[in-house]
């Protein structure tokens, strides 16, 4: 699949899924703006990498919860290429396991306003570029949990449906100026932080290994594959599809089983 002379926007491009999506698409052709909140270094280091592939990277410091921010992101794309071809909507926001009952609104507000609201406002900033040229490509990446409904995740599972029903909506607004909209939703990807929170804990890590098909955890390469098929002419009649990249995990009736000391106990819920 060959993007060579189309620009890539990767949000939280740095580390774990994103940087496996950024490597992918330079790997592909693709020039990349990575974007990323923290972690500088881990940026700079994913930059050296693109470029030592002979392509074009810059980095962007931006929170995507940010207006301003957005509009940075944009203006030094377009400053530095041009142009935006393909925007990934990578960056997210989990803001930690929850019990029902113990959500509070900080916790609620910060995962909505990074996981939709930024992703519907830079998707709207960029779109209005790719209208000009009659072509583009937003892919979200969505997750499992907008469709399982993960127990200690409300907050989490609630800004993935979302982003799910978005994708619907950008696909048909903006099918007829050339622009699919497709969402990837992951299974368990092996990232530093799921390594930390499942695989490195063998109770946790046994569970969800019986309840994946293929019975083997996704690398973040995985999702960058079909990022970057579904940024080629190949795909250029998908969209509005919520693709699950995730082993069967989402089809699978066989759900992870836990020990769960007290089913009564709200705090735990």
């Amino acid at each position: 699949m060959n993007l060579n002379g189309k620009t890539a926007i990767v949000t939280g491009g740095a580390r774990g899924i994103g940087k496996g999506i950024s490597l992918v698409l330079a790997k592909s052709g693709a020039d990349v703006v990575v974007n990323y909140y923290k972690g500088e270094d881990a940026a700079r280091e994913i930059k050296e990498e693109i470029l030592s592939m002979g392509r074009r990277c810059i980095i962007v410091q931006a929170d995507i919860a940010s207006f301003s921010d957005i509009d940075r992101l944009i203006e030094k794309t377009l400053s530095e290429f041009g142009r935006i071809d393909i925007l990934v909507n990578n960056a997210g926001e989990a803001a930690g396991h929850t019990p029902f009952f113990k959500v509070d609104e900080t916790r609620w507000d910060l995962t909505l306003n990074v996981n939709l609201k930024g992703l519907f406002f830079l998707s709207q900033k960029a779109a209005e570029h790719m209208t000009e040229k009659k072509w583009g490509r937003i892919i979200n990446i969505s997750s499992c949990g907008g469709k399982l409904g993960f127990r200690m995740m409300p907050h989490y599972c609630a800004s993935k449906g979302g982003v799910d029903a978005l994708t619907r909506q950008m696909a048909v607004k903006l099918g007829p100026f050339g622009i699919t909209v497709n969402a990837i939703a992951p299974g368990v990807i092996e990232t530093p932080r799921i390594k930390i929170d499942f695989i490195e804990k063998p109770e946790v890590r046994d569970g969800y290994l019986r309840a994946i098909p293929v019975r083997r955890f996704g690398e973040p390469n995985d999702i960058g594959y079909c990022v970057t098929f579904l940024s080629s002419d190949f795909a250029d009649y998908i969209t509005g599809n919520i693709i699950y990249v995730d082993g069967g995990w989402s089809i699978n009736p066989l759900q992870p089983e836990f020990k769960i000391e007290d089913e009564n106990d709200i705090n735990k819920l």
